[in-house]
C-alpha cells in the first residue's frame, strides 16, 4: 500500500450508491460507508495532476511542497471498509483513476472545450 496514494469515488458512484441504498434497505438508520471498493489502491497526487496537466496544458509545470499533506488535518492515506454496502451487491463500475479520469474530462468540457 503507497503511503501517498488516496481513495476517490465520481460524484455519479456516490449518487447509484445512494439510490441502491434506498432501494435495498429497510431500516434508514443503518450506516454504510460508500466510496471505491477495498481493492483499491488509490492514486497519487502527482499522478492526478500529470493528467490533469496533460488534458488542460501539456506544458504547465507542477510544483510540489515539501509535506506529506495537503492542509491541516489532511492525512497522508485514508481508508474506511465499504464491506457492509459490498455485501448488499452494490460496488461502483469506476476505479480511483477512472473516476479522476472521467471528473478531469467533465471539468475540461465544462469549462475549456470551445462549444
Amino acid at each position: 500500500m503507497d503511503l501517498k496514494k488516496k481513495s476517490y469515488l465520481h460524484v455519479s458512484e456516490l449518487i447509484k450508491a445512494l439510490i441502491f441504498l434506498s432501494n435495498n434497505i429497510k431500516n434508514s438508520l443503518e450506516i454504510f460507508n460508500i466510496g471505491p471498493s477495498m481493492n483499491d489502491d488509490g492514486i497519487t497526487v502527482k499522478e492526478i495532476a500529470n493528467l490533469v496537466t496533460k488534458k488542460i496544458n501539456p506544458n504547465a509545470k507542477i510544483s510540489y511542497g515539501m509535506s506529506n499533506k495537503g492542509w491541516v488535518g489532511d492525512v497522508p492515506k485514508f481508508k474506511f471498509s465499504t464491506d457492509k454496502l459490498a455485501s448488499l451487491g452494490w460496488s461502483p463500475d469506476l476505479d480511483s483513476n477512472s473516476s479522476v479520469v472521467k471528473a478531469i474530462d467533465e471539468i475540461y468540457e465544462q469549462f475549456f472545450s470551445k462549444k
